[in-house]
């Protein structure tokens, strides 16, 4: 996620109302699927934001949007999910933090992910140089 949107999402009012928003999204994307309608019920009920990573990473109904989101780079879409990118940046920077006073030294970290021959080339061809991801890393 860019540095500048990430700015602007951590400024943008963090209220019920940005909370509702979200939910009354999902719903409507989900209004076929019980399952995933019950989960976002107990969302609704039993969200915290010092929960965020949780249900970002046990929630298929809300990984997948939110993902969507970042992948696509939907502007009004990632306008709805505001409220919990905004708690979910919050927690990976306290997690981050915490880290850091854990551990002395570096941590390496991976994560896999399928890429074309196209985008491996263009990696390739940028070493050395930034990356941007659209998405969590």
């Amino acid at each position: 996620m860019g540095r500048i949107f990430k700015d602007v999402v951590l400024n943008l009012p963090h209220d019920k109302q940005a909370k509702d928003d979200m939910i009354e999204k999902l719903r409507l994307y989900y209004r076929n699927n019980k399952k995933q309608l019950k989960n976002i019920e107990e969302f609704d009920r039993e969200y915290q934001s010092e929960n965020s990573i949780r249900w970002y990473t046990g929630q298929p109904f809300l990984y997948k949007q939110l993902n969507r989101a970042l992948r696509t780079e939907d502007i009004n879409l990632l306008y709805t999910f505001r409220y919990f990118i905004y708690d979910l940046c919050k927690q990976l920077e306290q997690e981050f933090q915490q880290q850091q006073e854990d551990f002395d030294s570096i941590i390496l970290l991976y994560r896999g992910v399928r890429l074309s021959s196209d985008e491996v080339k263009k990696l390739e061809a940028n070493v050395g140089k930034l990356l941007s991801t659209n998405g969590y890393v």
